[in-house]
């Protein structure tokens, strides 16, 4: 099973990368699907020598506004054959609120081969401005866990939030993006903190450095390279 979603999500970006007309407004504005953001990253944590891959994607349906965002993110452990991933399937409530309906495994938790069905209401901030401005992924959300195997998850509650922000010009031929992932869940928490360094004369290329928290509290790090597909890559500054 492992290998097999691995296999899909790998697809599944490649996909959307190859995807012709994306950088083009009216092209995205016409069109029905919209891939805002598809990440591809390989990463090396060099004191536990391991090497990592990961990928993800937010998938809006909707042609002026979205009325359904799709998310995914996977990461594959090749030293320790393990992978975490989430996908959710989100639709529109009201303005920036959602319907969070997601499956995954136990994401960063005690036991990666258990899964379970959660469901909540997630906030996508940058539908509106300023956020859109900043941010081209700022959810928040709070969850609860339905159904599955993942039985230590079941009937509990957990708040979770996701950002990417746009690039941060530091020069003209050099920006920054941040990245960050998270879930308090009692006592059980985990976070991704990644800083993406990116040469304006490689578009979309960033190399990045991170940390996190995984796995009860075990502390990591990493550094390594990503090519990110963004749909609309504006740039600011502080």
């Amino acid at each position: 099973m492992t290998k097999q979603t691995l296999s899909t999500l790998l697809a599944s970006v490649f996909l959307c990368l190859s995807m012709k007309g994306q950088h083009d407004d009216s092209t995205s504005n016409s069109s029905l699907f919209k891939f805002k953001v598809a990440e591809l990253e390989s990463q090396y944590n060099p004191f536990k020598n391991h090497l990592i891959g990961s990928a993800n994607y937010l998938l809006e349906i909707g042609k002026k506004r979205p009325f359904l965002k799709n998310y995914f993110f996977g990461e594959y452990n090749f030293a320790e054959h393990e992978m975490d991933f989430t996908f959710s399937i989100d639709p529109k409530l009201y303005g920036p609120i959602y319907l969070g309906l997601a499956f995954e495994n136990d994401l960063f938790g005690i036991e990666a081969e258990k899964h379970h069905f959660q469901t909540g209401l997630k906030m996508y901030a940058e539908d509106f401005e300023p956020f859109s401005r900043w941010f081209t992924i700022a959810s928040f959300g709070v969850n609860y866990s339905l159904l599955g195997t993942a039985e230590h998850r079941l009937h509990n509650p957990e708040i979770a939030f996701n950002l990417l922000t746009n690039p941060i010009e530091i020069t003209p031929n050099l920006a920054f993006v941040i990245q960050s992932m998270g879930r308090i869940r009692g006592g059980k928490d985990f976070y991704l903190l990644q800083l993406g360094f990116e040469p304006r004369k490689i578009h979309h290329s960033v190399f990045v450095i991170g940390t996190g928290q995984v796995h009860l509290g075990e502390k990591e790090f990493f550094m390594g390279i990503q090519y990110a597909f963004i749909e609309n890559h504006r740039k600011f500054r502080l």
